[in-house]
């Protein structure tokens, strides 16, 4: 189920993971759809090899369940991992795993589009209660996304 989607456009963000995403009961089913919302290509950078990164760091915090994705970028420094740079392009979509470390780039005036997925069956209430709202979204690919 597609829960939430976010244009971004200008600087780019920091490294997340779709798993860290939300305070979800089962993170490691989670993922991200990367998509371009414009005519122009994004970027997208992923730190390879980082859906292979264990579960804790040195100190017992797990990459899992942190907000953010500081657990995982410190497995992947010590680990001596590289960043990738995928173009996704306006007919394009770039299927984000629950554990990998990832930063989408917007050049200028390109627009790009997250939308964050989690199974049905592990769905907050919060998110199918009455009232959320939903809306659909369209690829120029003709796929079409409900959320």
């Amino acid at each position: 189920m597609a829960y939430r989607t976010v244009l971004s456009r200008g600087r780019a963000g920091s490294f997340g993971q779709p798993s860290a995403a939300e305070a979800l009961t089962s993170p490691a089913e989670c993922l991200a759809l990367v998509t371009c919302a414009g005519s122009g290509p994004v970027l997208l950078d992923v730190i390879r090899g980082s859906h292979e990164l264990p579960e804790f760091t040195r100190a017992g915090q797990s990459r899992w369940l942190t907000a953010g994705a500081g657990a995982g970028i410190e497995l992947a420094l010590g680990e001596a991992l590289s960043v990738a740079q995928v173009e996704i392009g306006p007919q394009d979509v770039a299927l984000i795993g629950p554990g990998t470390l990832y930063r989408l780039r917007t050049p200028d005036g390109a627009t790009g589009l997250t939308t964050w997925c989690a199974p049905a069956r592990v769905s907050p209430v919060a998110i199918l209660a009455a009232g959320a709202g939903t809306f659909s979204v369209r690829h120029g690919s003709g796929a079409m996304a409900r959320v």
